[in-house]
């Protein structure tokens, strides 16, 4: 995983970064929750909730436990929110 530095900035210029670089969006911005704000042809959108009390060491081996159980298709235009023993996917329409 790669930070480009955006941290900050409009929703909309992460999105078009991301999309202009074919990356996936890992975000804890609940903004990029709503499906009707962006298109679906991005590589994904990964929400990350709260983890309650826990510092990032001890969240970070959950969230990949999680992402290992993915497959490109359950990310690829769609939304994906990681919750502590959860996962949501909102799927592109077909």
């Amino acid at each position: 995983m790669i930070q480009i530095g955006l941290r900050s900035q409009p929703d909309e210029v992460i999105f078009a970064t991301a999309k202009e670089n074919g990356e996936i969006i890992i975000t804890g911005d609940l903004d990029f929750a709503d499906e009707r704000v962006w298109p679906t042809d991005h590589k994904g959108i990964i929400i990350l909730r709260v983890w309650p009390n826990l510092t990032p060491e001890l969240m970070v081996p959950d969230i990949v436990a999680h992402l290992a159980r993915l497959s490109p298709s359950d990310i690829e235009g769609n939304i994906v929110v990681l919750e502590p023993g959860h996962v949501r996917i909102r799927r592109k329409p077909e």
